[in-house]
């Protein structure tokens, strides 16, 4: 049985070496970003997310606290972060495994997303909020999109509903399948909550592997030795079903400290 952390994810094991297989992808050019676009932050904050030299921007669009942690130099691209269940706007800061992506020169912007919500449409639309607020801020449009958890369905999800254009999706013991999360009993209650009933066919990412195929992403799912339910019944299945449709595809088993350098390895495919 996986063991959950409170952000909603699987605890991975330490010291599993990284498989990384399927994807090779181009290194393109950092952007040339005017001085001016990234001269509000002066704040600096702790967290393990937040590597030393960066800065943070904080916000609130209609109703949701959202987050940009940047980089001490100039970007060299911008990543949307989706958070687990539990989560919220500061949980990108509390990830460790993120303070690398940081540091190699990515913006990372996040937000509430309606906490717990599963993949529900609100949570996307709040993503076209982030998405609007990140590219005025920085002139830069997101091409990686990074979720732990239950916030693959997010992310995945509004990708099927265009709230969202990205390169590249990288998932951390992805929950992508919301039959199989109904499995769990705490789950089935926060998704008729979040859906307000019963979620559709098309707000579920397995059934949506055509038009996930069809936007051009590539797509790297991470999981945990031995977590069979999360990597082969959600990951796994998704990521064959995405293959067949012509999508690029790879998966890994990651040791908690080696996330950080595999996020940064596949990011450096995604770089605009």
């Amino acid at each position: 049985m996986e063991r959950l952390n409170r952000r909603g994810t699987v605890v991975l094991g330490v010291g599993i070496a990284a498989l990384v297989a399927g994807v090779s992808l181009s290194v393109l050019a950092p952007p040339s970003i005017p001085d001016a676009v990234l001269e509000a932050p002066t704040e600096t904050v702790a967290g393990v997310g937040v590597p030393a030299g960066a800065a943070t921007l904080t916000a609130t669009l209609d109703g949701q606290q959202v987050v940009q942690i940047l980089p001490s130099g100039t970007p060299v691209g911008v990543a949307v972060f989706f958070h687990g269940q539990g989560g919220d706007a500061g949980s990108a800061a509390e990830t460790a495994w993120i303070a690398p992506l940081v540091s190699a020169g990515w913006v990372v912007a996040t937000g509430d997303l309606h906490g717990d919500s599963w993949g529900s449409p609100t949570a996307s639309s709040d993503v076209i909020d982030i998405v609007s607020w990140l590219t005025g801020e920085t002139g830069l449009a997101p091409r990686l999109l990074v979720s732990e958890g239950m916030g693959a369905l997010v992310s995945l999800n509004s990708l099927t509903r265009g709230a969202v254009e990205a390169g590249c999706w990288y998932g951390v013991e992805a929950m992508t399948d919301l039959t199989v999360a109904s499995d769990y009993a705490a789950a089935t209650e926060l998704i008729a909550d979040a859906y307000r009933g019963r979620p559709g066919a098309a707000d579920n990412p397995v059934e949506s592997t055509e038009v996930l195929g069809a936007t051009g992403s590539a797509f790297r799912f991470v999981g945990a030795d031995g977590e069979d339910t999360f990597t082969a019944r959600n990951s796994g299945a998704l990521a064959e079903a995405l293959t067949a449709a012509g999508a690029s595809v790879s998966m890994g088993e990651v040791g908690v400290d080696e996330l950080g350098a595999d996020l940064v390895e596949f990011a450096g495919g995604c770089a605009t």
